[in-house]
Formats: C-alpha cells, structure tokens, sequence
C-alpha cells in the first residue's frame, strides 16, 4: 500500500502492517493559517457530493470550525480515527492550526445518503505529512480489531471493519454496519500541501466507494 501526499519534494516511507506508506513533504510551513472559513473553498459542494454519491437532494445539513467531540462513543479506542471525521482526540496535539468539516444528506430524518467531509489545515507541510503515516498503523490496528462499537443518543451499534487499502493515493477502508440492512459507509483520508482530506460516506449501495472520489478531488483542490 502507497499513500501519496500530493505535493512536496522529500519522500519517507513508514512499514504499516506489512505495507509501505509513502508521503511526500519538505517541512515547509503554510502561507499561515487561513481562516476556517477560508477552508471552505476545498470542500466540494452538495452538486458534487450528489453526483459522487449517484444521489439527488443532499443538501448540506451542519458545517462547523472546529472539530468533534464525542470521543468517549468509540470501543476499542484506536477505532475513534475511523468511526467518524475530524476527531479533536484523534487531531489533538498533532500541529492543526484550522478546521472546516460539514455533513449533508437528503432532507428529513430517513435518508439514504450520507457524506461527512472535513479540510484539517497543519501548520507545516511536514506535519500533514506524519498525521497521514500516522494514520495509517491507527487503521491497520482497528482492522486487524476486525470491528467497534458506536454509541448514539439514539442506539448502539456494531460496524465491521475492512482492510486498510491505498486507492488513488488515498488511505481507504469499508465498515458495514453489522446489523444495519446493508447501510455501509467508506472511510478516505488524503493530504495535499499543508491540509488533509478527512471524508466519510454512507449508503445502502455496499459498493459505494464515493469516499476515496471526494477525498482524492478534495486533495487535488489544495494542491491545485
């Protein structure tokens, strides 16, 4: 498994669970932190996360600046990084100076698509670089868990996790829910530059991987 960081100059390579995970990065350090809402402009808008996701009306629901906090939800603890985007325990003292994650789905209570993505600025290239190696071995340790437990205000649930993959240059995973009639959701993370891609989704279509699209074209957005 190859993981690229989509600019830089200086290439390190990190042995995770029997693969290699290459980035790229020179330790430079951003123009300075943009404004959250800066960010902003990197994420894709609810056209282009209808027309990965093959849905219609998913509008967005919430968007926020800072990062999430519902850490205690996750059983095992290394499986927090996959159970959902932008974690401040998963992010916590790792160099990120600005955040902007937003969820969207279709309107009502009973959707059937769902996408969370996030844009995590680092102070340096350098840093984006180590949180996308480090990554890697924190989901390579909750795959070879095989499975966590989520807890909600409305139900608990179980999700399976799968195998640890490079797609495009984007650290990917599948986790279906283990009672959840087919609800599946796809776990992508990517870094260009000084930021990093953190996306979610999640459907019915167990062979959605719109994840790895969002995060890759995200990625390629920073870079630009």
């Amino acid at each position: 498994m190859n993981v690229l960081l989509r600019a830089g100059a200086l290439v390190v390579v990190a042995a995770v669970a029997g693969c290699s995970v290459t980035v790229s990065g020179d330790g430079r350090p951003g123009e300075g932190a943009r404004e959250a809402l800066a960010l902003q402009s990197f994420l894709l808008s609810p056209a282009e996360i209808n027309a990965a996701m093959g849905a219609e009306g998913m509008v967005a629901a919430a968007t926020q600046s800072t990062l999430v906090e519902d850490g205690g939800r996750t059983n095992p603890a290394q499986c927090l990084s996959v159970s959902s985007v932008g974690q401040e325990h998963v992010y916590g003292d790792a160099g990120w100076t600005a955040v902007r994650v937003q969820s969207l789905h279709e309107e009502g209570a009973d959707f059937a698509h769902l996408a969370r993505q996030g844009v995590i600025e680092f102070s340096t290239q350098a840093q984006a670089a180590k949180f996308l190696i480090d990554s890697a071995a924190i989901w390579a340790a909750c795959a070879r868990a095989g499975r966590y437990a989520y807890r909600s205000p409305e139900a608990d649930a179980v999700w399976l996790v799968g195998s640890v993959d490079d797609e495009d240059s984007v650290l990917a995973l599948v986790t279906p829910q283990q009672l959840g009639e087919g609800w599946t959701c796809q776990r992508a993370l990517a870094a260009a530059v000084n930021v990093v891609a953190d996306v979610m989704t999640c459907s019915y279509d167990i062979e959605d991987r719109a994840a790895v699209t969002i995060a890759g074209r995200i990625a390629d957005r920073v870079a630009g």
